[in-house]
């Protein structure tokens, strides 16, 4: 008898995890009303269940924070428990070892979190690590709409989920070129001179150029390659420290495609004439 009675609740508690990993909402009201100065935030949690694919969001949870100025407590649609409850498992997850890459078994969080700084207007900010792996994240971002009373549609933060989810299967691409600096020699232009290999940092921006995605090093040929989600990018070439010469170009804006590799050049000026 104890030994059914320890495997039913083995069996319970399996059952339990295994709901909790797969539920996608936790706690999401139709509507959240936002005074102006308040937050709605949506807490997300990835999981990678191998190298550079994301399986699904796994939890999530809707966020009032107090408004600037007096509070209707009445309109709150979620408890000051069922909050602390959620931030303390996040807290749990997000305390795991996360690797610098995105690797098996590696656990990753976005906050979404949408301030009403005015009767229709909103402010959009988003962890980066997660912009990172999906950088269009910033132009789905770009319009979440209020009405007069500040009513946000959940379904706002269902759509957004949608977006940022990446199914099993579907491939990434790739930037990859070499950064050269031109011309290589003083004078008349003659054979070998047009351009060298340069060792040099480029940055990977969203195509706006506002959000930082990633720090690139080339190698000593100044070759490079890094895989991304399908998407247009900007790659920022940096000038090197303490130094006016070589003088790095202008932003290169390149749109890589699912499987394919988008190939470029980026060039400095050596200044030598």
């Amino acid at each position: 008898m104890r030994k059914f009675l320890v495997l039913t609740i083995l069996i319970s508690a399996t059952l339990l995890v295994l709901n909790a990993c797969t539920q996608e909402w936790v706690s999401l009201p139709e509507t959240l009303k936002i005074p102006e100065g308040a937050q709605a935030s949506a807490h997300m949690i990835f999981t990678a269940e191998f190298d550079l694919v994301w399986q699904a969001v796994l939890t999530t949870l809707i966020e009032r924070n107090e408004p600037i100025g007096e509070a209707n407590k009445a309109q709150r649609r979620i408890t000051t428990s069922q909050v602390t409850v959620e931030q303390q498992r996040l807290k749990e997850i997000a305390d795991l070892p996360t690797p610098n890459n995105f690797t098996h078994g590696g656990w990753y969080t976005l906050t979404l979190t949408v301030t009403r700084i005015s009767a229709r207007q909103t402010r959009v900010t988003v962890n980066p690590f997660i912009v990172a792996a999906v950088p269009e994240v910033a132009n789905i971002l770009g319009g979440v709409p209020v009405d007069s009373k500040g009513t946000l549609e959940s379904e706002i933060f269902k759509t957004l989920t949608e977006k940022l989810r990446i199914e099993h299967g579907v491939n990434f691409g790739v930037i990859q070129g070499q950064v050269l600096v031109s011309p290589a020699c003083p004078g008349p232009t003659r054979p070998g001179c047009d351009t060298k290999p340069l060792q040099a940092r480029l940055q990977l921006e969203t195509n706006g150029g506002k959000i930082f995605l990633k720090l690139i090093r080339t190698t000593r040929l100044g070759r490079f390659s890094v895989k991304v989600v399908p998407g247009t990018y900007r790659i920022h070439a940096l000038p090197f420290k303490n130094a006016i010469l070589p003088r790095p170009p202008d932003d290169e804006i390149v749109t890589v495609q699912r499987g394919q590799t988008a190939t470029i050049q980026v060039i400095y000026d050596s200044g030598l004439r």
